[in-house]
């Protein structure tokens, strides 16, 4: 890179720790980190570990005058979080009964974001009464690095599954707890100059809107054009079809894409990874790295492991045949991201039981990438989207099948 290359830090809110990385304009990376969550205090949560964060990919790049290249930063996160400036309501944080969280759907109009608030209203009522802005979760670490309220909209065909001022009405809330919509790539703001201090970065430097989690990991991996499929591989498994028309399947799922005009086919397997590490760590293996595990039960094919292997490829395979038939689209590769991407002998053997070619993103969280695609977008780097996304979504190896 030369000395005016711009940098962007790009940050990603998982459920229990934060994952940042440095990275330009032509889908390099210099640094890369994770910071673990250790506190549940709304105003130090996310904050403390992005600062942590920061200061761990400064440190990375000390010897170098990189730091001097930082002109941006990105922020993305998963959902559908709620954040206060008093509490942060985890996705997965929902301690309601069953008949509950029937009531708060059937009031919801197909909103993820509406039964999470209308729990919150109900268990903290004093505490919702008094708070003055309500966040759509990661956009609370934007405010407090730049003092600006907003809520991300990764498109409008999203609405329906956030909100609107009927719909806010008719629940009981009051619209102008909730900040306006602005779209991906959106700037927010310089950070405040106290934020710039704490965080050693530029006073001037900028900070854009990201996307939900899932929708950078699309966007990082360039699922952006018909056919292209990824596939977010970690404790559970989501295999994700870009395509042009909505289409109506048992199991599979059709969300808008990004990309006005497109749409998202998709299938979970909710525990393929989680099935994995359980067997792993009640076995002999437990002290092994995956890697290691994979390779020595490759070497006994009648081990309980290797049919756990088989297992689970069988059901991704059972998936993707459903998803082939539902979109009349075959599947010829899968770029894959996340925590298996990062195990080779296990994406070897899964493109030889699967029969396609295993796509590794070069960097394995792309949701990074996909922040750092919609933040020089916002820039006015790319024209859209996709034409960053072709441009810095890059492969650093394929598994071909044997």
């Amino acid at each position: 890179m030369t000395d005016s290359t711009d940098l962007i830090l790009t940050a990603d809110i998982g459920t229990s720790s934060l994952k940042a990385a440095l990275a330009d304009q032509d889908g390099n990376f210099y640094a890369f980190c994770r910071q673990r969550f250790t506190t549940n205090d709304a105003q130090e949560m996310w904050f403390s570990a992005f600062k942590s964060a920061a200061g761990n990919l400064l440190e990375q790049i000390k010897n170098t005058n990189l730091y001097k290249n930082i002109t941006g930063i990105a922020i993305s996160g998963n959902g559908p979080t709620i954040a206060t400036e008093n509490r942060i309501h985890l996705w997965n944080n929902y301690n309601g009964t069953e008949e509950e969280e029937a009531g708060y759907k059937e009031l919801s109009c197909g909103s993820l974001f509406i039964p999470r608030l209308l729990y919150f209203k109900e268990h903290f009522a004093d505490e919702f009464e008094k708070t003055k802005t309500i966040f759509a979760g990661f956009e609370f670490l934007i405010y407090q690095l730049t003092g600006t309220p907003l809520t991300v909209l990764p498109e409008q065909r999203f609405e329906r599954a956030y909100w609107n001022n009927t719909l806010l009405q008719n629940c009981g809330f009051a619209p102008e707890k909730f900040p306006p919509f602005v779209q991906p790539g959106y700037c927010a703001g310089r950070l405040l100059p106290s934020v710039a201090e704490k965080l050693h970065l530029a006073p001037d430097t900028k900070v854009y809107c990201g996307t939900p989690d899932f929708i950078a990991a699309l966007i990082g991996t360039d699922t952006l054009h018909t056919g292209r499929v990824c596939d977010r591989a970690g404790t559970s498994e989501g295999i994700n079809m870009c395509i042009k028309e909505p289409v109506r399947a048992e199991g599979i799922r059709t969300l808008p894409s990004v990309i006005p005009g497109l749409y998202n086919a998709s299938f979970l397997q909710p525990d393929t990874g989680k099935k994995f590490s359980a067997f792993k760590h009640a076995s002999v293996y437990d002290k092994m790295s995956y890697a290691e595990t994979i390779i020595a039960l490759l070497k006994d094919k009648s081990s309980q492991g290797y049919r756990l292997m088989e297992e689970i490829t069988n059901e991704l395979k059972t998936g993707i045949k459903l998803l082939e038939k539902a979109t009349a689209t075959p599947v010829k590769a899968l770029r894959t991201t996340g925590g298996q991407a990062r195990n080779d002998a296990w994406n070897k053997f899964k493109a030889t039981k699967l029969g396609i070619p295993i796509e590794i993103s070069a960097m394995p969280d792309a949701e990074l990438t996909g922040n750092a695609i919609t933040a020089f977008f916002g820039m006015g780097r790319y024209s859209s989207l996709q034409e960053g996304a072709e441009k810095m979504a890059k492969i650093s190896k394929t598994f071909f099948p044997e």
